[in-house]
């Protein structure tokens, strides 16, 4: 199950810290299921990490 979009900002507007922030995010991505390898491409990978990070998006 994801956690709905709403439910993330409110949650991230409750942290003041950056550290807490990037906890959060980390925490975030380890409840996901692994990423495809077909879908780890130049299109989908973020610029400018230092972890290697691809992401896809989809409507609901």
């Amino acid at each position: 199950m994801t956690t709905p979009i709403q439910t993330i900002r409110d949650d991230f507007s409750l942290l003041d810290e950056w550290e807490d922030r990037y906890r959060y995010v980390i925490e975030l991505g380890e409840g996901l299921p692994p990423f495809p390898e077909n879908e780890r491409t130049a299109a989908n990978k973020v610029p400018g990490c230092v972890s290697q990070v691809w992401l896809t998006t989809e409507q609901g």
